[in-house]
């Protein structure tokens, strides 16, 4: 926590899906590229959602690998208290 009680890390969020729009489960979500720059990966639930919590805030890339398709990339902005 801060001094004026906000949280002081911020957490990305998301759901893959496929080309279909249903849900992706175990898919391997990457992020790299961070303020720390220690890369920090998590599978995706049944229902296709990760959730990466204590980032420090700063810009990330999240890449995203499902089956043997190319990775799908995406940078994000983690600010402190919030969601990306």
């Amino acid at each position: 926590m801060t001094r004026g009680g906000e949280p002081a890390t911020g957490r990305i969020a998301g759901t893959v899906v496929g080309p279909d729009a249903r849900p992706v489960g175990e898919a391997r979500v990457l992020v790299a590229d961070g303020p720390t720059h220690h890369d920090i990966a998590a599978l995706t639930d049944a229902m296709g959602t990760y959730r990466l919590d204590d980032l420090l805030s700063g810009v990330y890339t999240i890449l995203v690998n499902v089956g043997d398709r190319p990775p799908l990339t995406r940078t994000v902005q983690v600010e402190a208290g919030r969601t990306a």
